[in-house]
């Protein structure tokens, strides 16, 4: 009885690890945001338009479209928007992803969710979901 409790108990704390070496997409980095907070992940996804006040990680590249092309009052955006990672600000990273920006790459970083919290359902400006270390094309 005693190592089925405690096999239960480890499988229940290593879900709630982030994988060390593989990349997640976007959802599981959503999805568990809350139990991966302050741990360093991989993403994957699309990169959308990355400087000054806005930069984000899309499940497709439509929605990394849909976030510059379209009006931020409709839905379609909101929509993407929600389904997106924001990206923090770092000296340099803008410049390490402006050429890949609308190109589907992996960012290395720190997933934090400040913005994601039940009081604070969202934030503005530069929002920091994932504070990124370092970025490659996928």
């Amino acid at each position: 009885m005693r190592s089925l409790l405690f096999i239960g108990l480890a499988a229940i704390l290593t879900s709630c690890s982030p994988p060390k070496s593989e990349a997640v997409n976007i959802d599981a980095a959503l999805r568990n945001i809350y139990f991966w907070d302050g741990k360093e992940v991989t993403v994957v996804g699309w990169l959308g338009l990355c400087s000054g006040l806005n930069c984000g990680l899309y499940p497709t590249q439509k929605d990394a479209l849909t976030v510059v092309q379209m009006d931020s009052n409709s839905d379609e955006w909101s929509k993407a928007v929600e389904r997106g990672l924001g990206v923090g600000f770092v000296g340099g990273f803008d410049e390490k992803a402006a050429p890949l920006q609308f190109h589907r790459v992996k960012i290395r970083g720190r997933l934090n969710d400040d913005c994601r919290l039940f009081w604070q359902n969202t934030c503005y400006d530069r929002v920091d979901d994932i504070i990124p270390i370092s970025i490659e094309p996928a």
